[in-house]
């Protein structure tokens, strides 16, 4: 297993809850995975240096999956559109870490995405074969997170199973 995995990507509605599902996008290919980085100005009324403070950094994630390889390319379309316009927790690989929150002061969490798009196509060779394009937006900064496999690795067993609690409730790294 390489550092953030090698398994095909997925995403997870109702993260953290019994009721979680995830959605394995197999024969999937993650084709951008852009980060956007705000800063905010400011300059000097003095000398008129400019500053440039670091504020956050937006994701934005598009990815093709192979629709023709599905058994059941219309099920498995029917299925991810009805997260669209949800917020879940995007994996770029399913046996690695989610995308964690990028916060100091209350430990790291799964940073939650938006499906904004979900768009059936066709490749246009001799036999136009399907494939869906997905795009995720994060909702708010997202990023590897500092110490990320620090933080989260004590909420997963040995064979990379999550723990829950007693009450079912899948175990966050709010410190």
């Amino acid at each position: 297993m390489s550092m953030f995995g090698t398994e095909a990507p997925k995403f997870v509605y109702h993260y953290g809850l019994v009721d979680e599902v995830a959605v394995d996008l197999d024969y999937a290919v993650v084709v951008v995975n852009d980060a956007e980085s705000e800063y905010q100005e400011h300059i000097s009324e003095i000398d008129r240096d400019r500053e440039f403070v670091f504020r956050r950094t937006n994701r934005t994630v598009e990815i093709v999956v192979n629709a023709f390889k599905e058994s059941d390319p219309t099920a498995k379309y029917n299925e991810i559109c009805a997260y669209k316009g949800r917020e879940v927790v995007l994996y770029l690989h399913r046996d690695g870490f989610p995308f964690a929150l990028e916060l100091t002061n209350e430990g790291v969490l799964p940073a939650p995405f938006v499906l904004k798009d979900v768009v059936p196509f066709f490749y246009e060779t001799a036999s136009y074969k399907d494939g869906l394009r997905l795009t995720f937006a994060s909702v708010c900064a997202a990023g590897y997170g500092e110490n990320i496999m620090v933080a989260i690795s004590g909420l997963y067993d040995s064979e990379g199973i999550p723990l829950y609690d007693s009450d079912g409730k899948r175990l966050t790294a709010i410190s």
